[in-house]
């Protein structure tokens, strides 16, 4: 990716609005931003399926990548639906936040579907976390095994 795009990317993903859609209370938050709906000791990630590479695909197999996604989430930690969404309304794309999730386990995760970002956070604000498909070190149509919760 040159750095032309990383930069456009970056800013778009700062500027996006990070929708989480809990039961009780639904929040929004953003990158580099306090909220105190996420505030605690345990990590936590918000990762999508679709899109990967940020090529776009149509909603139909966006929809198949983020059901295996959420098969694969599922089966380790628990998790709620969100949307990543720009300020215009105009790009959105479903997502999940994962609860519990370590930042390498994430970025792991993150990397078998594709993504070249992802958003982390915990004690500390959310912050963006590239993945090395961004910087082309990972093949896309590979499958990454995760480690043990709670890894690193």
């Amino acid at each position: 990716m040159t750095p032309e795009r990383r930069a456009e990317l970056e800013h778009a993903y700062r500027q996006t609005r990070y929708h989480v859609y809990a039961l009780s209370s639904p929040f929004v938050f953003r990158i580099d931003e306090p909220c105190p709906e996420l505030s605690g000791d345990q990590p936590w990630a918000f990762i999508t399926a679709c899109n990967p590479s940020s090529v776009w695909l149509s909603h139909h197999e966006n929809a198949q990548r983020m059901a295996e996604l959420e098969r694969q989430v599922a089966s380790r930690w628990s998790y709620l639906p969100g949307e990543g969404v720009s300020p215009d309304g105009r790009w959105r794309e479903t997502s999940l936040w994962i609860a519990q999730i370590s930042p390498h386990d994430a970025q792991q995760l993150a990397e078998m579907f594709g993504q070249l970002a992802l958003v982390v956070g915990g004690p500390e604000p959310p912050r963006l976390l590239w993945t090395r498909v961004a910087a082309g070190n990972v093949a896309l149509e590979g499958s990454v095994t995760l480690g043990e919760a709670g890894e690193r």
